[in-house]
């Protein structure tokens, strides 16, 4: 079985500051800071966070729903906790909750949380003369966010030169590097990935989001060339995330109906308005091509020993992390 992969880009949001006097392309006013939310931009905190709720309610024979929790997201914790103890008839006061941990760190550093303004929010920024970028943690709450000067899907999208700001340096010409790729497991039928129970689609950030690229595994000797279109299928009252997959030299109408594990190595772009409408469209010339050079460069190569040999590459990540605690110990 492969190794866990954590889910979160390491995208550089650090700045000379000597380059913050540029003006913004669509203001006057020179970039002086730049504010970044952490749960649910930075860290996908919350569905970890459901994770441990799930195996708690679990004691008292409790199943966590969904749509209680959404309501949930961005409470501070006194208020979640008592609104858990609420909502699942709990036979426990919130206080007693500090019994079942050995250590708790944090504290709630503000009188109220979302919707008042006292926490980062897009309405507090507005108010005080701010620009503001929103990544909702909710793809179908995308319209609670329209006063934002710009809504992204996902982080991976900032471009902040349009912002008065220096571009990223970590692209490798047309494509970014993912620090920490994206596992997927599942079955690949007709062009689409359907994911299996255990590769865990809750674990996968709700901003995975555009165009990526990386490897497709069918069976224990061979790697192929991938490019990935990831979107949302917006149903009634519902989402739900879809995969389009193109494997790269080789024919796709050979291939189906096999179980097949993917690692994302790389990401090209956000969708445009057409593909977000029409996530079965088909993925350009030009997508394929930025995905099939990129995999040629070393930079992308090396993650191909994850699929191939999963123990070997656990093994080095543990031997890997030994040498750094020896350097620290020394």
């Amino acid at each position: 079985m492969p190794p866990s992969f954590s889910h979160i880009h390491k995208t550089k949001l650090s700045f000379p500051m000597n380059n913050f006097n540029c003006k913004t392309q669509n203001s006057e006013a020179p970039i002086a800071a730049v504010i970044l939310d952490l749960d649910g931009t930075l860290l996908n905190t919350e569905q970890a966070t459901n994770g441990i709720l799930g195996e708690f309610l679990a004691r008292y024979g409790k199943v966590l729903d969904r749509e209680k929790e959404d309501k949930r997201l961005g409470m501070v914790h006194n208020e979640s906790a008592i609104s858990i103890v609420k909502d699942y008839e709990l036979p426990i006061t919130p206080d007693c909750w500090r019994e079942h941990f050995a250590v708790i760190l944090g504290s709630d550093q503000v009188n109220a949380g979302k919707p008042s303004p006292d926490l980062v929010g897009v309405q507090a920024a507005k108010a005080a003369g701010m620009k503001v970028v929103a990544v909702p943690s909710l793809q179908n709450a995308a319209d609670q966010y329209s006063n934002a000067d710009s809504v992204l899907h996902s982080l991976l999208e900032l471009q902040p030169e349009l912002w008065g700001l220096p571009p990223f340096d970590d692209w490798v010409d047309k494509a970014l590097l993912i620090d920490e790729p994206f596992y997927l497991k599942g079955w690949y039928s007709k062009g689409l990935l359907c994911l299996s129970e255990d590769s865990e689609e809750s674990a996968l950030p709700d901003q995975l989001f555009g165009l990526f690229f990386g490897w497709a595994k069918f069976d224990a000797h061979e790697v192929f060339k991938v490019v990935a279109s990831i979107g949302w299928d917006y149903g009634c009252c519902t989402c739900k995330r879809k995969f389009l997959i193109h494997l790269l030299d080789i024919s796709n109408e050979h291939i189906s109906e096999l179980e097949v594990q993917i690692l994302l190595v790389g990401y090209i772009q956000g969708l445009s308005k057409e593909e977000k409408k029409a996530i079965d469209t088909e993925i350009s010339d030009q997508d394929k091509s930025v995905a099939r050079v990129s995999l040629d460069l070393p930079e992308f190569t090396h993650h191909t020993s994850m699929l191939l040999f999963p123990e070997a590459s656990l093994a080095d990540d543990y031997a890997a992390s030994d040498e750094k605690e020896c350097a620290f110990s020394d």
